[in-house]
């Protein structure tokens, strides 16, 4: 049974236990009252801290769950699974992985060698956008104040990335080793394929360029809970419920990457906002604000250029001190 609790456990809390399974696992409680202490710890901390989850090495994981559930180690082998089964489960031993946080917040596990990999973060300044190139070949374009988190090395049976922020992924083919983005309480998993991801702290959108993606909620990830995504087609969510699902433009969606700063019905605090990102200032305003609905595409154009045409077509002046910049309308007007 030893060998197989971390299994059970993990499918009950991802929510894809079977009766079957559901049977071994009040039969692996009521064999040992310290069993339920385990399964609390374990099931408690989850749902507490799911969102911050980090890159587990599977093998070292159920090894170290075992030495400290059991005082003694065991060896577990990895078990064989089908691609889709194969990814569920390993989502399900990253939610057991929070037995790795527990040395921070559980004095009963006392304070091991820490069992994540190494972390590689990559990060943009606003203003800023960069080209980072992954351990298996896959390439991101960040955009202005966005930040990733991928284990270095690519080791485990999943590709794991963290977003924050916005990015282009151009994911290199492994059909062995699924590549999944966290993205706030999202999870977009591909094999080899181009998408996009716009994150903020409470919205999510996906769209896929090429190839097909599965998206759905962390604590979610069966393949019949997912949202399948086909080209040309994106998925909205908002505080991790999803919000609308549909077509897009790729140059408005995508368009950032080669530069181009674009604007659809934009009024004017959207664009005072999309000006403080995509240059890295900060806008003060003085007069009345405006009512705008603004549309146009600036390529690869300096902000003095923009702030230049603005200012002629909407009646406003600037100064530029720095990285910032004061508008002021006329109160007359």
């Amino acid at each position: 049974m030893d060998r197989e609790i971390d299994k059970i456990i993990a499918s009950k809390i991802n929510g894809t236990a079977t009766e079957a399974d559901q049977k071994a696992l009040d039969q692996w409680l009521s064999s040992d009252s310290s069993n339920e202490k385990v399964f609390s710890n374990i099931s408690g901390f989850f749902a507490a801290n799911y969102h911050d989850v980090e890159i587990i090495n599977e093998e070292e994981i159920r090894e170290k769950i075992w030495q400290k559930a059991h005082k003694k180690p065991k060896v577990i082998s990895r078990p064989d699974f089908s691609y889709w089964t194969r990814y569920a489960a390993a989502v399900g031993v990253l939610l057991i992985a929070g037995f790795a946080s527990f040395r921070y917040l559980a004095p009963d596990y006392g304070k091991d060698t820490p069992l994540t990999y190494k972390v590689i973060e990559k990060a943009t300044v606003p203003g800023v956008k960069s080209t980072i190139h992954l351990p298996d070949g896959s390439k991101v374009i960040l955009n202005s104040s966005s930040k990733i988190f991928f284990a270095e090395g690519f080791n485990d049976s999943v590709r794991w990335v963290k977003l924050e922020g916005e990015g282009y992924f151009e994911v290199a083919k492994n059909p062995h080793k699924p590549f999944v983005v966290q993205s706030g309480g999202i999870l977009t998993k591909a094999l080899g394929t181009i998408f996009n991801i716009k994150s903020s702290q409470k919205d999510v959108n996906v769209s896929l360029l090429e190839g097909s993606v599965a998206v759905s909620k962390i604590n979610t990830p069966q393949l019949k809970e997912s949202v399948i995504l086909k080209p040309g087609e994106y998925v909205a969510y908002s505080s991790n419920e999803m919000a609308n699902t549909g077509n897009f433009n790729s140059m408005d969606v995508i368009g950032w990457k080669d530069g181009l700063l674009i604007f659809r019905n934009a009024d004017f605090r959207t664009v005072v906002d999309k000006l403080e990102e995509w240059y890295g200032v900060k806008i003060s305003i003085s007069g009345a604000t405006p009512k705008w609905s603004l549309n146009g595409t600036y390529d690869n154009d300096n902000l003095e250029n923009i702030l230049k045409a603005l200012g002629h077509s909407q009646g406003f002046d600037y100064e530029i001190l720095g990285n910032k910049i004061k508008i002021a309308f006329d109160e007359r007007k």
